[in-house]
């Protein structure tokens, strides 16, 4: 009797468990329900913007190519001084626009008419078969824009044939907007003059400008002058949308309700609507709306998408399979459940089984933690540690999980700043993982280990979620201490390479004017020398000096040069230069040293020769100069050099390049040689004595050609010809004019010119080779000189000299502090000064020229260039 109560009882406890199964498994059915009908809401949604941004691709699209279009028709227009009526109705034949673009209203030209030309238009229109033509509305207008041809011509179009549109403000407003700014424009809402009193529709019009052939436009004022007409598209809407949008179906059940307003959403901008005859009150919670615009060129048309998120059958059979799948599934459960609890042993076992399973799930989630190199822990949405791995308690200084587990991970390790200032919680983007439910990732901050000290870290911190609900974050951070340290050596090494460019920028300055202040006195001096009386032999011995002492001054100004260059610090001036004047200056300068060697120079012609390039003019008859003197200089006995330039077609990315030619006679270059031609100090003709060269000219033009953006190389055959060549782009069209150069140096031989002239200089050489040139060619002129920059604004406001020469290198104070003290002195600030120094750096020239000196000459000096200078200022004075 009690085996039977005790096995009653637990047939209860087994019906209640079962149940309590059923009811958990209901619940279950509900929560997957409502996540099913989440999932299911999403992907309708996606679809529904998908179909909505396709819609928005196709209208635009579908502008795009109706520009095209017209972009065509203005070209063919403007192609020719008059096009025909029958002319313009095979171009529309040919161009099958009813077929590629359909619901297109039509394909019209509409001719700019002045007022003067009114009536002669109307007469000559009406005597071509339109007696009774005429431009409407009528009216006193400053000129006139008439259709004179729209295509097809038939139907609705007659009743625009002669409509003037630029009398109509949104019209107009198009057709200035096209014009001023040579685009296809798009007009407003307009209600086009082609509609009945049937089926009316609203109206646009696509305008395209149509300038006379061969007037610039390139300014609004250029193209209001040179503006013809405009050919246009008229568009019904609903016709042109049809067009668009084809078969597609917006008026099933679950449709799509497509509206397009012009601007913004008002029932006076509306365009065009799908279902204008239904009735669907937008503010309906039940619909979904989207807002799409079509920018096109200054016009914005808004597509207002709205769909009814209610009556979709799939919508509903998915959830109700849903849920009614998980009544029966709970169900079964619950009858399997009662079977297995009827074994107690069997339900042990099944228990023991799934404590196993746990288990080992739980061990293999720790080896895969564990393995990683990074630390990592999670914390719940409290910001409690939940589980951690051993890197990050062996990071942190802790020694086992117990230590974290359950801590707030914020107070433990992030609770302050590197300077020890707080970090408050709002303010942690580990917690904004889940608090914003989107990922984090910080490279700037520190964590705090268990003994108190802190070290840098970069960390990130994900949301986590469980069965698509947020349960807290999982973070990951490393250790960047030994990064910090690199990249401070980085940017300790960064600077010390900037502070030795500097110091090398420095050495060459330096360098620079020591050279150049003895080459000052020996080429100074031997010019002197050469100008005077000489026997045969003192004069080839001055001739051998002054070409060794050029040689070397030439070596100086290629070393800065190339310096100059690989550092960056030279500027360029680009402008546009013509080819056939810069080509033929050139050959022009290097004449003298062909003719003398028998060699012939040939430019070929052609029309490329007129084009223009785009480049700094000084760098490019730097460059010229080489080459061609190359081309000379490695040349044979009574050879040749040609020069020819040629237009080179687009390349992959639609660079216009133009190519420049320097082909010469001669050994030519092997293969193994041209890879070394571009090496700075590499000469491979040094094996004729007779060839002077530093083995730097051909590295500096290629070192300026790349940093004007230009390409350069070489083609050789040996024994024959070499051709070096490089190329620019070119520029298709120049509205400047071509300022003419004078490069010829014209001396001033009047050795009557009075006046004084101060220098100030401490180097005795270079003002005795002053003092020994005005004596010899100036000898009316007075010198005065001192050594101390001190003394110039004393000695400028005693003796008034008509020209101050400063040197810079000065022993007391630098000659730039001497310029700025006579500009500030009202005495002196109108006396010009022209520097003298060795120091050729461009950035010095820039920097003084900027602080007012009239000119730079640098040593060693030019006799005839120094002479006319000094002229040019003593005669301007006296």
């Amino acid at each position: 009797m009690i085996f039977r109560s005790e096995n009653k009882i637990a047939s209860i406890n087994n019906l209640f468990k079962a149940l309590a199964i059923l009811i958990v498994g209901i619940i279950l059915t509900i929560y997957v329900t409502i996540y099913t009908k989440r999932s299911v809401e999403m992907n309708l949604k996606k679809d529904y913007e998908e179909v909505c941004k396709e819609l928005n691709v196709k209208v635009f699209t579908r502008l795009q190519s109706q520009a095209e279009v017209l972009r065509a028709g203005s070209a063919f227009v403007e192609a020719s001084d008059s096009v025909t009526r029958n002319e313009w109705k095979k171009f529309y034949d040919e161009s099958n626009i009813r077929k590629e673009l359909p619901g297109v209203l039509g394909f019209g030209y509409s001719m700019l008419i002045s007022k003067n030309e009114l009536q002669q238009h109307i007469q000559t229109t009406r005597k071509n078969g339109f007696p009774d033509y005429t431009v409407k509305p009528t009216g006193d207008r400053p000129f006139y824009t008439s259709i004179i041809y729209l295509e097809p011509f038939e139907g609705r179009n007659l009743r625009a044939f002669g409509y003037d549109m630029y009398s109509e403000p949104i019209r107009r407003k198009a057709m200035e907007y096209a014009r001023d700014s040579d685009i296809v424009s798009l007009s407003g809402k307009v209600l086009l003059v082609q509609e009945t009193n049937k089926d009316v529709q609203s109206g646009t019009l696509m305008y395209v400008p149509v300038f006379k052939k061969g007037m610039a436009v390139n300014t609004v004022e250029q193209r209001r002058a040179a503006i013809k007409g405009w050919v246009y598209s008229p568009h019904r809407m609903n016709d042109l949308m049809q067009g668009i949008l084809g078969k597609w179906d917006l008026k099933i059940d679950g449709r799509i309700h497509l509206q397009i307003y012009d601007d913004s959403i008002c029932k006076n901008n509306l365009l065009f609507d799908t279902q204008s005859e239904d009735s669907i009150n937008h503010k309906d919670l039940s619909s979904r709306e989207l807002m799409l615009p079509v920018n096109f060129n200054g016009t914005k048309w808004i597509l207002f998408f709205t769909q009814p998120t209610v009556g979709n059958i799939y919508f509903y059979n998915k959830i109700l399979v849903v849920f009614f799948s998980g009544i029966v599934i709970s169900v079964l459960l619950f009858f399997l459940i009662l079977s297995l609890l009827s074994t107690s042993q069997r339900a042990n076992e099944i228990a023991e089984q799934l404590t196993s399973d746990l288990n080992q799930s739980r061990e293999g989630f720790m080896l895969l933690l564990n393995s990683a190199a990074e630390s990592i822990y999670g914390i719940d949405m409290n910001g409690n540690c939940t589980f951690t791995n051993i890197s990050c308690i062996k990071t942190l200084g802790y020694e086992d999980f117990e230590q974290l587990h359950g801590k707030n991970m914020h107070d433990l390790i992030h609770h302050s700043c590197a300077d020890g200032s707080a970090m408050n919680v709002k303010d942690c983007f580990i917690f904004k993982a889940f608090k914003e439910e989107t990922r984090s990732h910080v490279v700037d901050e520190v964590l705090w280990r268990a003994d108190g000290s802190c070290f840098p870290c970069e960390y990130w911190s994900y949301p986590l979620f469980i069965h698509g609900e947020i349960k807290g974050a999982v973070v990951t951070f490393i250790d960047i201490t030994e990064r910090k340290i690199i990249e401070e050596k980085l940017k300790e090494a960064l600077n010390e390479a900037k502070k030795a460019n500097f110091e090398k920028s420095e050495f060459l300055s330096r360098m620079s004017h020591e050279l150049r202040t003895p080459m000052n006195s020996i080429i100074g001096f031997s010019q002197l020398l050469n100008m005077g009386e000489l026997n045969p032999k003192q004069k080839i011995g001055i001739n051998h000096i002054l070409n060794s002492s050029t040689h070397l001054l030439s070596l100086i100004n290629e070393v800065l040069d190339i310096s100059g260059i690989e550092a960056g610090r030279t500027t360029f001036s680009y402008e546009a230069v013509k080819l056939n004047k810069m080509i033929n200056e050139m050959i022009e300068i290097i004449m003298p040293q062909a003719v003398s060697l028998g060699i012939d120079v040939e430019f070929i012609d052609s029309p490329d020769n007129y084009m223009y390039i785009s480049s700094d003019r000084l760098r490019l008859k730097q460059i010229l100069l080489n080459l061609l003197n190359n081309a000379i200089k490695y040349n044979i006995e009574n050879g040749k050099v040609v020069v020819k330039t040629e237009k080179l077609p687009p390349t992959i990315d639609n660079q216009n390049y133009i190519r420049i030619s320097i082909t010469n006679t001669g050994l030519g270059i092997s293969k193994e040689e041209i890879p070394k031609l571009f090496n700075p100090f590499e000469r491979l003709g040094n094996n004729d004595s007779r060839i002077e060269g530093t083995g730097l000219g051909l590295s500096i033009v290629k070192k300026l050609v790349e940093a004007m953006g230009g390409n350069i190389g070489v083609e050789s055959i040996a024994g024959e010809e070499t051709t070096f060549w490089f190329e620019f782009l070119y520029v298709e069209e120049v509205d400047i004019e071509e300022e003419v150069e004078n490069n010829s140096i014209e001396t001033i031989e009047n050795s009557s010119n009075k006046g004084t002239i101060l220098y100030i200089e401490d180097n005795i050489a270079s003002f005795e080779l002053v003092e020994e040139i005005l004596l010899s060619e100036r000898p009316n002129i007075k010198l005065l000189t001192d050594s101390l920059g001190v003394h110039t604004v004393q000695l400028a406001f005693k003796y008034s000299p008509n020209l101050i020469l400063l040197d810079l290198d000065l022993p007391d104070i630098h000659g730039s502090e001497v310029l700025k003290q006579l500009q500030e002195n009202n005495n002196t600030k109108d006396i010009p000064v022209v520097i003298l120094s060795a120091d050729a750096m461009p950035k010095q020239i820039k920097e003084m020229m900027n602080a007012g000196a009239k000119n730079y000459i640098t040593k060693p000096l030019d006799i005839i260039t120094f002479l006319n200078e000094i002229d040019k200022w003593v005669k301007r004075s006296a």
